[in-house]
């Protein structure tokens, strides 16, 4: 019977991609020409965008979409995450996967136990995909499976986040010992042992006798970043990586300054028994919620957190207590960091969006921004959340409640190459193989839009965008 329903499947695929085949060719124009070591380019004459088509279903209409990532092997797989952001009217949550191929109804529904936040797929296997919940619980399924099998779960962990995930992300995996993994998990009522102890090999294969430990990194509102060491039903460890603190500098400017907190202080302490350093009954905000994060391409230690006081914070993974540096210039809350993917010192450059109507572009080694992209109007709610493109490393996208923006950084940082109408969007994401974005919304529906004007070139990689990085070191971009 499995295999019967399987090949009914096959063919309802196939069908549906017959009937929707010049979609498919549009999906995948330019596809083949987007290679490794080429050079792409973009002419803000010939640049357009071309709406493709809507994921939707009457289950997914009205419910939020979150977070969406494709499926990193496949350029057919996308997957969202839905649920409205309260825990007011239906708390229910949901993962949905959607087939190119068979764009009207979902290739995958998952129920979840309240909304979804973020959804991210493992890069060393596919078919495992974590999602995070609006409570703090972390979910890992294994979606090869009929139905979709649990295989980690942090609501049972003492160290689950309190608070809503905003980011997570999979780190190298690692191989372990069955043997030595069954002695940790025996109660001894001691400190349970370092994991370190259970490693086998840090890039070896799994034999017998040993298992694949898989890596997770997360941060909360919690003001925590924690990483999650499992095996398929069992959670190792967690560790925590980072309780998220402002200096105490920084802490004082956000208070109004040193004359300010004492002034404060004096006020308190004479209407109270308590006394000390108070600002308006509360204390210094030192530990922030963490709303971002992402770890620097090819480096293990080092990653950046986005936080609800409009900084970013540079981190390591070795420094559980103290930052290695602060970036100052967002004024609202920042929703997305990210590392540049694509191009000259890719991981020496990253993108910030924030609610205060700016996407800015950083250089690692500098504290000010290099280039700030902002519209000269308003933009509706802000920037909900950018990335960068995999496969130009010059295109940004960034999305806000009336639409989405491209922004190239080497033609301008206050017009965007392509302006599109979509109201009430929520997140965005490029396609790593095909020249398209999509984008979730508010409503349920997930947007599938081409880009056209793209230009490949054996040349350098745009006139001034290769000499970024070099002018950053210098000074000589100038900030808005």
């Amino acid at each position: 019977m499995s295999g019967l329903l399987r090949g009914l499947g096959w063919v309802e695929r196939q069908l549906s991609s017959t009937g929707n085949i010049h979609l498919l060719h549009a999906y995948t124009r330019g596809r083949h020409q987007v290679k490794e070591g080429r050079k792409v380019s973009m002419s803000t004459e010939r640049a357009s965008i071309e709406t493709l088509w809507q994921f939707s279903s009457p289950k997914t209409l009205g419910r939020r979409i979150n977070g969406v990532t494709f499926c990193r092997t496949s350029p057919w797989l996308v997957v969202a995450t839905y649920g409205a952001l309260g825990f007011t009217g239906t708390i229910e949550g949901s993962l949905v996967g959607w087939n190119v191929k068979r764009i009207p109804q979902p290739e995958l529904w998952l129920s979840l136990p309240g909304p979804a936040t973020v959804v991210s797929s493992c890069p060393g296997a596919p078919q495992l995909c974590c999602v995070a919940l609006l409570d703090g619980t972390l979910h890992v399924y294994q979606l090869d499976t009929s139905p979709p099998q649990l295989v980690m779960d942090t609501s049972v962990s003492v160290d689950k986040h309190c608070s809503p995930v905003w980011a997570v992300e999979w780190r190298d995996s690692q191989v372990v010992s069955s043997s030595a993994t069954k002695k940790t998990l025996t109660p001894s009522g001691d400190r349970p042992p370092s994991f370190r102890r259970l490693v086998i090999d840090m890039q070896g294969t799994p034999t017998s006798g040993s298992e694949i430990a898989y890596v997770l990194v997360s941060s909360s509102e919690d003001g925590t970043v924690k990483e999650w060491i499992f095996i398929k039903g069992t959670i190792l460890c967690c560790t925590t990586l980072l309780n998220v603190r402002l200096p105490l500098w920084l802490s004082l400017r956000i208070s109004g300054g040193l004359e300010e907190v004492l002034r404060r202080s004096c006020m308190a302490g004479d209407g109270s028994k308590g006394g000390g350093v108070d600002v308006g009954g509360l204390p210094l905000p030192q530990k922030v919620p963490a709303t971002s994060m992402h770890f620097r391409p090819g480096d293990k230690t080092t990653y950046l957190v986005g936080t609800t006081a409009g900084d970013v914070l540079l981190c390591r993974t070795f420094e559980r207590e103290r930052v290695g540096g602060v970036y100052e210039g967002h004024t609202a809350l920042v929703t997305r960091v990210a590392w540049r993917s694509a191009g000259e010192d890719a991981n020496s450059i990253f993108l910030s969006a924030a609610l205060d109507d700016t996407i800015r572009v950083w250089y690692i080694d500098k504290p000010a921004p290099i280039c700030v992209l902002k519209l000269v109007e308003t933009v509706s709610s802000g920037y909900v959340d950018a990335c960068w493109c995999p496969w130009y490393g010059n295109l940004i996208a960034g999305v806000h409640g009336g639409g989405l923006h491209l922004w190239d950084i080497s033609l301008s940082t206050h017009t965007p190459i392509l302006i599109q109408p979509h109201q009430g969007a929520t997140c965005v994401t490029f396609s790593p193989h095909t020249r398209n974005v999509v984008v979730g919304d508010a409503e349920g529906r997930l947007t599938v839009f081409h880009l056209e004007g793209l230009e490949i070139s054996a040349s350098i990689f745009l006139k001034y965008s290769t000499k970024i990085s070099k002018l950053a070191k210098i000074g000589v971009i100038p900030v808005d």
